[in-house]
C-alpha cells in the first residue's frame, strides 16, 4: 500500500509529529507494518492480508488524501519497466499514460524521462498513448527505498490526523447534526469525547442504545472513544418548575454547558463541539447563540454553521450515521418547551431566571452521577504499545 497525505505534508516543523500520529492511527486499525518513505506512508501486505478491511480502515482514517494497492520493485529502470509491462499486459485493451513522480532526486532519470522511457516500452505493446483521460494510467513513484507502481488511486477522507489538534468535548443529542459536527471536528485533528444529556423519563433504553450505536460509528474515525452520559432529568425538572416555557430551551442549553465545562476540565479537553447550525431552529439564532455560548468559558466549535440541512444529511449518509440518527426518539431539550420559544434572548433576563434555581449544587451532583462508557469501533481497533508507535518511522 502507498498512502499519501495532504495538509500533513505542509506542516513544516510539526510534520514529523503529524506523520507519526497518522501512522499510529492507521496501525490501530491494521496489523501490517507502517513505514514512512519519502513524503508518503507504506504498508507491507502479506499473503493473508485482508485487503477489503485495510481499504475500509484507510477510508475512515482522517489525514489520508489518497492511497493505492501498489507493486514494489527495486530502484532499477529495468525492473520498473518490467513491472509496468506486466501491468499493461494484464489490463483491458485501450489507451494509456505513464505518470511518474521522483521523490528520490538521486535516481538518474527525471520524472519526464521516466515517463518517456517506460511509455515507449508500453507503447511497443500496441497501446496508444493518450495523456488526457486515458483508459489506463500507470503511476510510478520513485522513493528512497524502492519504486512503487499502481493504477487505481483511491480517495481517503482528507483532513488532519485525529489527535493532533487536541481533545474536545462533543455534545451529542442523537439527531442528525451533532454526530456530523463531531466528525468534522475529527477531520480537523480533534480527538472527541462524546457527551450526551439523557432524559431518563423518555424511551430510556432506546435512546441509550442509539447514542452508543452512534458512538460506535464515530469511533471508526475517532479511535477508542469515551462516552459521557449525564442524567439530566433532575435539573430539567428544576428548570421546568422555575422558568417560563419560552425561555426554557436557553436555560437548558446554558445548564448543559455549565456541566460540560466541569467535565471538560476533568478530562483535560480544550474546547466544545456542537451541532448548531445558524437559524435552523429557534435556539440557534445569533441572539440566542450569544446567550447560550456565554455559559461556555472555552471555545465552542460549530462546524455546521455554513451548511444547509440537505448538505448535513449527505454528510451523515456518507459517514454512516444517518440511519441511526433517524431512529425515533425524544431528546431532553424538546420536552416541556414552548410551541413558540424565545428567538431573541437577552442574557440579563436569562441569568435572572437562573438565579431562581440553585444551579451550582445541581450541576455538581450531575457531574458526580455522570456515567462513562468506552466504545471501540466494532472491535476493529486494537491497543498500541508504546514500543510499536514510532520505530517504523
Amino acid at each position: 500500500m502507498v498512502i499519501h497525505y495532504g495538509e500533513t505534508g505542509l506542516k513544516a516543523g510539526n510534520r514529523p509529529r503529524f506523520e507519526t500520529a497518522l501512522a499510529v492511527n492507521i496501525r490501530r486499525r491494521v496489523r501490517e507494518l507502517v513505514r514512512r518513505v519519502g513524503g508518503r506512508l507504506t504498508l507491507a501486505l502479506w499473503a493473508d492480508s485482508d485487503r477489503e478491511q485495510i481499504r475500509t480502515a484507510l477510508e475512515e482514517t482522517f489525514g489520508i488524501a489518497n492511497f493505492a494497492f501498489a507493486a514494489r520493485v527495486p530502484l532499477d529502470l529495468a525492473a520498473i519497466e518490467k513491472k509496468a509491462l506486466e501491468i499493461a499486459q494484464g489490463a483491458p485493451p485501450g489507451s494509456f499514460k505513464i505518470s511518474a513522480r521522483r521523490a528520490n532526486k538521486r535516481f538518474p532519470l527525471t520524472s519526464e524521462q521516466i515517463n518517456r522511457q517506460i511509455g515507449a516500452a508500453v507503447a511497443a505493446l500496441g497501446r496508444p498513448v493518450r495523456l488526457v483521460d486515458p483508459d489506463l494510467t500507470i503511476h510510478v513513484e520513485v522513493a528512497f527505498d524502492a519504486a512503487y507502481l499502481y493504477t487505481d488511486l483511491l480517495a481517503g477522507p482528507g483532513g488532519l490526523p485525529v489527535g493532533v489538534s487536541g481533545r474536545v468535548v462533543a455534545l451529542i443529542s442523537g439527531g442528525i447534526d451533532s454526530p456530523v459536527a463531531a466528525l468534522l471536528a475529527m477531520k480537523r485533528g480533534c480527538k472527541c469525547l462524546l457527551l450526551h444529556f439523557h432524559n431518563y423519563s423518555f424511551y430510556e433504553a432506546a435512546v441509550r442504545q442509539k447514542i452508543l450505536d452512534l458512538a460506535t460509528v464515530l469511533a471508526r474515525f475517532n479511535g477508542r472513544t469515551k462516552v459521557l452520559i449525564v442524567p439530566f432529568l433532575e435539573l430539567q425538572k428544576a428548570i421546568v418548575h422555575k422558568v417560563p416555557a419560552e425561555a426554557r430551551m436557553l436555560v437548558y442549553r446554558r445548564a448543559m454547558f455549565q456541566i460540560a465545562e466541569k467535565l471538560r476540565e476533568r478530562e483535560g479537553a480544550k474546547a466544545f463541539v456542537t451541532g448548531d447550525n445558524l437559524a435552523q431552529v429557534a435556539s440557534q439564532t445569533l441572539d440566542n447563540l450569544r446567550v447560550i455560548y456565554a455559559a461556555a468559558p472555552r471555545p465552542v466549535i460549530a462546524p455546521l454553521m455554513g451548511y444547509d440541512k440537505n448538505e448535513v444529511v449527505r454528510l451523515a449518509r456518507r459517514f454512516g450515521t444517518y440511519d441511526i440518527s433517524i431512529r425515533p426518539y425524544e431528546d431532553c431539550c424538546s420536552a416541556f418547551v414552548a410551541r413558540h420559544p424565545e428567538t431573541r434572548g437577552r442574557l440579563e433576563e436569562i441569568e435572572a431566571w437562573e438565579q431562581e434555581i440553585e444551579m451550582a449544587p445541581l450541576v455538581a451532583r450531575l457531574v458526580e452521577q455522570t456515567e462513562t462508557v468506552m466504545v471501540r469501533p466494532s472491535g476493529l481497533e486494537r491497543p498500541i504499545a508504546a514500543a510499536e508507535q514510532t520505530p517504523s518511522l
